[in-house]
C-alpha cells in the first residue's frame, strides 16, 4: 500500500518586513491595480467630528 503525504506550514514574515512592503510606494501599482470595488466591513473605531478640531467627544 502506497501513501503519499505532503505537509506544509506557512511561516509569516516578521511584522517590520510586512509593514515595510505595504508602505513602499514602489509597490502601489501592484496593490491597487486589481482592486475593483471596496466596502466597509465594520464600523470605525473612532470618528472625527467636523469643526471640533479633534477626535471623539
Amino acid at each position: 500500500m502506497a501513501l503519499d503525504v505532503t505537509a506544509e506550514r506557512a511561516l509569516p514574515p516578521p511584522r517590520h518586513r510586512v509593514a515595510g512592503h505595504a508602505t513602499d510606494r514602489r509597490g502601489d501599482a501592484g496593490w491597487t491595480q486589481v482592486v475593483r470595488e471596496g466596502r466597509v466591513t465594520r464600523e470605525p473605531r473612532f470618528t472625527r467630528e467636523a469643526g471640533t478640531g479633534g477626535f471623539g467627544p
